[in-house]
């Protein structure tokens, strides 16, 4: 770790994670590859998956090469990434901005299915509803039978599941099944 260059946390990332202004972790340093984005739209899928993770040269290097000469041309050096853990508040922020390129099996769905680690399928959408379930206004026990399975027909069939209700579930999801 360069010791001259600024520390930056975990959750600071959070501000940094769209085309407005990302930040790309490789090895302990942090990039600013937000004019990358804007050069090279073939890039943002791979750099969107990326968010949060301590990526490898040898990852960033598997993708495309070129990736990661461009960074270290442009110096897009921001500072080192912390030496703390990520919090469970930060993993879970992040699963929630990857929502769009993320893909689970059915299997994997069907493990989060403890009540501090509930997920359900709606229309093939995987949603993290481990927080909601205590806002939810039917209580959480009405989500806990769903808890790891696909909860598509019960949400539909229930008449106060207004157009309202299902715009508000995007804000847990966090990507789709597998096909």
């Amino acid at each position: 770790m360069n010791s001259s260059l600024n520390i930056i946390a975990w959750e600071d990332l959070l501000n940094h994670s769209d085309e407005n202004s990302f930040y790309l972790i490789i090895g302990d340093i942090v990039y600013d590859a937000t004019e990358l984005l804007k050069l090279y739209p073939a890039y943002r899928e791979f750099l969107f998956k990326r968010i949060g993770l301590a990526n490898t040269e040898e990852q960033i290097k598997q993708f495309d090469e070129n990736l990661l000469l461009i960074l270290k041309q442009q110096n897009k050096i921001v500072g080192n990434i912390e030496k703390k853990q990520q919090s469970e508040y930060f993993k879970r922020k992040i699963r929630f901005l990857k929502a769009e390129f993320q893909e689970f099996s059915l299997e994997e769905v069907q493990k989060h299915n403890k009540i501090q680690d509930l997920w359900v399928i709606l229309d093939q959408n995987v949603y993290d509803l481990s927080e909601y379930q205590f806002i939810h206004p039917g209580r959480p026990d009405s989500i806990h039978p769903y808890a790891g399975k696909d909860a598509t027909e019960k949400f539909n069939s229930i008449n106060k599941h207004t157009e309202g209700a299902r715009k508000f579930r995007e804000n847990y999801k966090i990507g789709t099944i597998k096909k």
